[in-house]
Parts: C-alpha cells; structure tokens; sequence
C-alpha cells in the first residue's frame, strides 16, 4: 500500500471548472478540475475552509477515498519569499490568494501565479469580489481595494483590530475579526464599525453571506446573524468550542 500523508488546507474556492486550495504552513496553491472531486458542483461555487488533503510520497494530492481512483492534482508555490497564504476568491475571470507581509497573487486558474505589490507587509487574512472591486483585509484594522487586483489602495477602517475575514453580501461589504470586531461598508471606500454584541475577548473568524443572511462564526462557540450588516442577532450553538469555518 502507498503510504500517504494528511495536509491542511485553510481554504477552498471553488469555481466552474477549477478548485483553488491555499495550503496551511507550507506556502503552496493547489488547484484541480472540479470533475476531479467527489461529490463538488462545478456549476454551484461555495467556499469550504478547514479541510485535509491527502498528499502521496511523490507529494502529489490525491483523492484518498476507496470508492474512486486516485486524482494527482497539481501545486504550485507561487511565493518564491515562502510567505504563507490565508485567502482566496474568486472573480469571474481568476483567483485572488492573500498572506503574509502584504502578500497578494493572481492566477487566472490556479496554477500560474503573479505577484503584485499590495503597499502594506500586513498580513492579509480575508479576499471579497462584488462583481467590480477587490477588497482584502488583515491585521491591524488593514483594508485595501483594487478594480483589478493588480493596483490596491489602503483605506480606513476605523479600527486597529485584526480582520480574519470579508465577504460581499449583495449591497455590503462585511469584516470580521478580533475583539468582537464587525465593520460594513457600501462601495469599500468607506467603513463603519457595527455593535455585533460579542466580547472584545472573542474574535470572529469567518463571516458568509447566505442568500439573504450575513453570518459571522468565531470563538466559544459565537455565532451572530444580520440581514443588513448592522442589526446582529445571538445564536445558540450548542457549543463552546471555536468555530473555525463556515460555508453556505
């Protein structure tokens, strides 16, 4: 039997017919054809973050499931500085992936990645799209915006708290991240910090927008809800462990 290794991966982007990995600690893109997944929609995107890859002897990914064959799928480093990445979106026409020291990269389908200078060498944690602007935000209250993920602007956020994650909900952007910490704005220029009723000694770590729902999960179990961004409601967990992902 071939031996196989378990990696993780922080996230997943799914779309049409390519699946973009960002690998945990070891700097690496991975991307496959979604017909190469049990069980993935290649027409339905989602998001999925926390999840394990199986990785072969010959530190190829493969699918490690016995009721199919096993896939090689393809990775890449596309950060020759090593710096690790936290987030990927996808934007129509190509991926964004973020990380540490400011680090931003594009691939039009995952495996051939550019560089582009982002002006900052926060870490970036968390990539939104609305259909015309980039938003990526990260630590210390970092938010930047880009028509083009090429050139990025820094914006205020009124906040020096760590955003783990941003999300566009059909007419808002919405960051999430320590301290409690919920900002919203309109076009991504422009941020108001939001009551979201979680302890500043609780960061919220991931944030989704459900159709028609704003969802916020993060530590002890938190979960908030909000149809606009700005009115939030507690929501019983059942547990009081840290939610680390979420997905719609």
């Amino acid at each position: 039997m071939v031996p196989l290794a378990w990696a993780d991966f922080t996230h997943l982007e799914k779309a049409n017919a390519h699946v973009c990995f960002i690998l945990r600690q070891q700097q690496a893109a991975l991307h496959c054809a979604s017909s190469q997944l049990a069980n993935v929609n290649p027409h339905e995107p989602t998001r999925v973050y926390r999840g394990k890859l199986c990785l072969d002897p010959g530190n190829r990914f493969v699918d490690p499931s016995p009721a199919s064959a096993r896939r090689a799928m393809g990775m890449a480093k596309p950060d020759p500085a090593g710096n690790a990445l936290g987030g990927v979106v996808w934007a129509g026409n190509g991926f964004v992936a973020t990380g540490e020291r400011g680090t931003i990269l594009t691939s039009p389908e995952g495996s051939r990645w550019s560089i582009h200078p982002s002006g900052t060498t926060s870490t970036l944690r968390g990539a939104a799209w609305n259909g015309s602007l980039f938003v990526v935000v990260g630590d210390n209250g970092t938010i930047l915006t880009s028509p083009d993920a090429v050139a990025w602007t820094a914006r205020t956020s009124g906040t020096t708290a760590t955003f783990r994650d941003v999300t566009w909900g059909g007419s808002a952007f919405v960051a999430a991240g320590d301290k409690g910490t919920i900002c919203t704005s309109p076009d991504g220029v422009t941020w108001t910090t939001r009551n979201s009723g979680v302890s500043v000694l609780r960061s919220l770590r991931r944030v989704v927008w459900a159709r028609d729902l704003f969802v916020v999960v993060g530590d002890s179990g938190t979960i908030r809800t909000s149809a606009n961004g700005v009115t939030w409601t507690a929501r019983t967990s059942g547990t009081s462990n840290a939610l680390m992902g979420l997905t719609w």
